[in-house]
């Protein structure tokens, strides 16, 4: 659409601005530069590019020329044609410094003039400049020179091949990736005040993070960051933050990185978390900022343009319409509590996470979600709801405030697991050798980092022992495995079962409140220290939970659901049918709260455990789970599905009472065969119909189980 508008303009070779839409003329520009037909049938992307003070210099190779743009005129500037076909390039206050495959010159910043500098054994692929000294990048060697007088300061062979470079000028370093050896690293090599070259080091990590081919030296050069997204501290190459996935350009807004990545800008604080983005109708090749404007450029193969695009225009989401869950067929990615009677069901498929209480029998306020996310965990201690996202964002919900949702920190990859631990977050992902395990503090500050770990479908924490129980889901021979967390949030020891084995290694992974046995779903139990099996139940589990001092399982039953109720020496005492596929279990109150799948909806059921078995109208319905409580109905007829059978449900108007209107309603069914009013189940609306709903005018419906009264 984009394409199709600009398409339809006739612009002159100088450019000129032209608004996208009269809605958006205050809010985004574009610029430009036509080519001719030659030029066009020639046409070739940019090798580099770089932003010198106000001017964005487009490094051409085989068309042999340097393109400019004016960031403040906004205005692109006369070419500046080359005596060869370049390689590399780079600029600073006294002239463009580039190279022609094994030669390197220096040129004014007009182009006017062109100075030889020096000659290497092999083609340029990277040029810097800090001071009176250009560094020349081949190979696995640098060279430098004197910008002024040329020649050879210092050459050096180095054991790593750089790509990607970027300059400290201050720090006497240059940052790159390595390239032509796997694992690829981060590198940094020293410079001597004088022009001459020091040692190259790569990072303590080896690998452990992902590939990228630039690097980026923040203001201030105390951090430098890759084009995955890894910000690394220039002192020593420490890891230090993420900025949540690759990205294709960035620049600063002051000492803050704007990001490209495809057709979004993204902004973030001064702690890496998104404030922003805004996304454009093209993808964009390079970014550039000047002022208070990003100046996104697209097309520079084609017919180079340039759209201008204000901080300010670079705004967080706007998550969309609250839904409401009720009748609502959904099946929730995944389901937590909070320890206090409300449920948080993840709908990634509604961008939704549904608040069922309890208390009501009810959903309450939909959190709606701008994204769909991999995790959602929850912590008792902070009362928050965290969220992992597929590019390593982690983002906190606080439910004691705003209940919306925003930034909290980020992963270096792609989160595989996101937990609480106690008021930590702990989160899992790829980089590292195997795995890293990682703890955040509650303001989202990085507190640990432990690599050769595991990936399991599901981290569960233990608050009595402080320890996290996982599997290694992507080893063989899984196993049962925990470590520490300290009070401090530090990951320390770790410690498998002693059996190596994947036998009854079976999801889910549940620990007693006391910290003293931990359950799986082969039903298998261990000892939750020394991880040995101390016992069994006799059947595998879909979920477990604690009432009191008694375990209540989950399982397959005749009506879809069985919860099971075990006694001493792990004796089935009892099971109750639950109509529908088991989904979670949980303890609440003094009772077991089940959600189960009803014909593809989540339905909730509590089991007062002080009244499990009761059934006061003799029907067979246990009340827990009887929508009549106090009238016999085996067939649990409820034609208007609000949790009321018919039989003791004549408020038909749902006002909470058994009214005059109700009334009108039942003599206008009379003799009919509606549904509603049926309250007998005979098939027609009849006198006992209209004598049960005098005797109940005034009255609310029910009791039922399924409500609360």
């Amino acid at each position: 659409m984009h394409t199709d508008v600009f398409r339809s303009f006739d612009l002159s070779s100088s450019g000129r601005v032209l608004k996208r839409t009269a809605i958006q003329l205050a809010v985004v520009f574009v610029v430009v530069l036509g080519l001719t037909t030659a030029a066009r049938a020639q046409a070739e992307a940019p090798l580099q590019a770089e932003q010198r003070g106000s001017i964005a210099y487009f490094l051409y190779g085989s068309s042999a020329l340097i393109k400019r743009y004016d960031l403040l005129g906004q205005v692109f500037l006369p070419d500046i044609p080359l005596s060869a076909s370049p390689t590399a390039f780079t600029v600073d206050d006294d002239g463009i410094y580039v190279s022609f495959g094994r030669r390197t010159a220096r040129l004014d910043l007009a182009g006017s003039t062109e100075t030889h500098l020096v000659n290497t054994n092999e083609e340029a692929t990277s040029l810097e400049v800090s001071g009176d000294y250009v560094y020349v990048v081949f190979g696995e060697s640098v060279v430098s020179t004197n910008k002024w007088s040329g020649g050879v300061i210092d050459q050096i062979d180095y054991w790593h091949s750089m790509t990607g470079t970027s300059i400290a000028p201050a720090l006497g370093k240059i940052f790159s990736r390595s390239v032509g050896i796997s694992p690829s690293d981060i590198l940094q090599l020293r410079l001597g005040e004088d022009g001459t070259l020091g040692g190259q080091t790569d990072s303590s990590y080896h690998g452990d993070y992902p590939n990228a081919s630039r690097t980026y030296v923040f203001p201030g050069e105390a951090r430098v960051v890759d084009s995955a997204g890894i910000i690394y501290s220039t002192s020593d190459l420490s890891y230090n933050n993420s900025l949540a996935g690759a990205f294709d350009d960035l620049g600063f807004y002051g000492n803050l990185p704007i990001v490209l990545r495809g057709a979004t800008i993204y902004s973030y604080s001064n702690t890496f978390l998104e404030t922003g983005n805004y996304t454009g109708p093209v993808e964009y090749d390079r970014i550039f900022v000047e002022g208070d404007n990003v100046f996104a450029f697209y097309d520079l193969d084609i017919s180079p343009s340039v759209e201008i695009v204000p901080i300010a225009s670079l705004t967080p989401d706007t998550p969309g319409p609250e839904i409401n869950p009720q009748g609502l067929a959904y099946i929730p990615d995944e389901i937590l509590h909070d320890g206090a009677g409300t449920l948080y069901l993840l709908s990634n498929a509604n961008l939704s996470i549904f608040q069922w209480s309890l208390e009501s029998r009810s959903y309450q306020e939909t959190i709606t979600l701008t994204e769909t996310a991999t995790h959602m965990a929850y912590s008792e201690q902070t009362n928050t709801l965290y969220l992992s996202y597929a590019s390593g964002k982690i983002t906190q919900i606080p439910l004691s405030d705003s209940r919306i949702e925003v930034p909290f920190a980020n992963s270096p990859a792609y989160p595989k697991g996101l937990a609480t631990a106690g008021s930590y977050v702990f989160v899992v992902d790829d980089t590292g050798a195997w795995d890293s395990h990682f703890t955040y503090d509650p303001s989202g500050i990085l507190i640990s980092q432990v690599e050769w770990n595991y990936y399991s479908r599901e981290y569960i924490w233990s608050e009595a022992n402080r320890k996290m129980y996982f599997f290694r889901d992507d080893t063989s021979p899984n196993d049962l495995l925990w470590e520490d967390i300290d009070v401090d949030g530090y990951i320390g020891i770790q410690k498998d079962s002693p059996y190596h084995s994947s036998s009854g290694i079976l999801h889910p992974i549940r620990v007693a409140p006391d910290g003293s046995i931990v359950i799986l779903g082969s039903g298998r139990i261990y000892d939750a220290i020394t991880l040995e099996q101390i016992d069994t139940l006799f059947n595998n589990i879909s979920d477990a939970a604690w009432v009191g001092d008694e375990l209540y399982t989950l399982t397959d039953g005749p009506a879809g659901t069985s919860l099971q109720q075990w006694g001493e020496n792990y004796a089935l005492v009892d099971a109750i049918d639950i109509v529908g596929l088991p989904l979670r279990l949980f303890q609440s109150d003094a009772g077991a709260l089940v959600v189960t799948n009803v014909e593809g909806a989540p339905r909730f059921s509590y089991l007062d455990v002080n009244a499990a078995r009761r059934d006061l109208d003799s029907d067979g319905i246990l009340d827990m789970v009887d929508n009549c409580i106090r009238h016999s109905n085996s067939d649990q007829r409820d034609s208007n599905g609000d949790g009321f059978g018919n039989i003791c449900d004549a408020d038909l108007n749902q006002s909470g009472l058994v009214d005059a209107v109700d009334m009108l309603l039942f003599r206008a069914a009379f003799a009919s065969d509606a549904d509603d009013p049926d309250l007998d189940g005979d098939g027609i609306v009849g006198i006992n119909d209209l004598l049960r709903a005098q005797r109940r005018q005034g009255k609310p419906p029910g009791p039922s189980g399924l409500v609360a009264p």
